[in-house]
């Protein structure tokens, strides 16, 4: 599948990847140079391969509130909550963010669990007034990180002061759109979702008024750098529907106090028990290279855990990896291998995240 965004970004020089069937681009310049633009000014991506549901109905938050993770009764319009969506056995089918506006509720979810997500909700829903549809096919997202980008966004239009999480409908270039404050990269930042027949447009005005601010477009390539340092997992790469939501570090995920919801009573009781059996974690791996994800990681022969993301690090200068390890391995300075062909590297065990922006603010991920 192609972005709306495909053939500009393709005339503007992008190398493009397949990432879970969507054609995306990888890099436009340099990868290094894309990656520092986003820690020292703005980068701008395409998520134009994520879904957006919309809820309506006047039982919408309470259906939805039964369903995820977190708490949504509670959500007052232009707020929102990051969530997840669980089997019966709390198993992970998808990770959230649920936005209020006045009329409906706004549920984004990656490109690989669209389909999941849309179709798990409509089987629950039986008898609530509540409608869901599927609006990824009328929008695309642009994602704006990095230090500058609200002086960046604000360039294009006034855009209202948001705090984490919050969302709003702005009107700009005779289109309305949303846009929520959300991190992706350890940097502030936030997500533009416009009519998809606006994509290719609001992209080309975006991009000419970042080269003030040394603001750049920026690839998958550098994404995954970002989101690695902050120790963030994508799902279908590093959670999938095998993982119980608190093996993947999702608490914040999570409320305690909300009550009932799918998954639920599996998730308290690991928490009553105080721990999972496995749980991503961070790994400083020492050389040059870089061991594919999907390698065994090793204590005196033993396998403990394995490799989920492995990159290395422009902020830090050293390999890094997300990996599930057992339970009794997660202590920071653990010495363990990870295997890598035929030989093992040395690696040392960190907790996530491997980098936190100084002075940076209240931002979400």
């Amino acid at each position: 599948m192609k972005s709306p965004l495909n053939d500009i970004e393709r005339a503007a020089g992008a190398a493009f990847k397949l990432y879970h069937n969507w054609e995306l681009p990888e890099v436009f310049t340099d990868v290094i140079d894309e990656y520092q633009a986003v820690r020292q000014a703005a980068g701008l991506f395409d998520l134009s391969s994520y879904g957006r549901l919309e809820i309506t109905g006047p039982e919408r938050a309470s259906f939805l509130h039964n369903m995820v993770s977190n708490d949504v009764k509670a959500l007052k319009p232009g707020k929102g909550v990051y969530a997840a969506l669980l089997t019966t056995h709390g198993k992970l089918l998808s990770d959230l963010y649920i936005f209020a506006q006045e009329d409906r509720l706004l549920v984004d979810t990656s490109a690989v669990t669209r389909e999941t997500v849309f179709a798990t909700l409509n089987r629950f829903l039986v008898s609530e007034k509540a409608a869901i549809t599927d609006a990824s096919h009328r929008v695309a997202k642009l994602l704006l990180q990095g230090p500058r980008s609200f002086e960046w966004l604000n360039g294009w239009t006034p855009v209202p002061d948001l705090r984490p999480l919050d969302v709003a409908t702005i009107f700009a270039d005779g289109m309305h759109a949303t846009i929520a404050r959300v991190s992706h990269t350890g940097e502030d930042g936030y997500e533009l979702t416009v009519p998809r027949e606006n994509a290719a447009s609001t992209w080309s005005r975006l991009r000419r008024l970042g080269v003030d601010l040394g603001a750049t477009a920026v690839g998958m390539a550098a994404f995954n750098l970002l989101r690695v340092e902050a120790g963030i997992p994508w799902y279908g790469t590093d959670m999938d529907e095998s993982n119980i939501v608190l093996e993947a570090g999702l608490d914040h995920a999570i409320s305690t106090t909300k009550g009932c919801y799918v998954g639920q009573e599996t998730v308290a009781r690991i928490t009553f028990r105080g721990q999972v059996n496995k749980k991503l974690t961070g790994l400083f791996i020492e050389g040059e290279s870089a061991p594919p994800a999907d390698s065994r990681v090793l204590r005196e022969g033993q396998t403990i855990g394995r490799v989920t993301s492995v990159v290395r690090s422009p902020a830090l200068r050293r390999t890094i990896a997300l990996a599930y390890l057992h339970r009794d391995y997660l202590r920071p300075g653990e010495r363990v291998e990870v295997e890598f062909g035929a030989a093992t590297m040395p690696a040392e065990v960190t907790a996530l995240p491997f980098y936190r922006r100084p002075a940076s603010g209240d931002f979400a991920v």
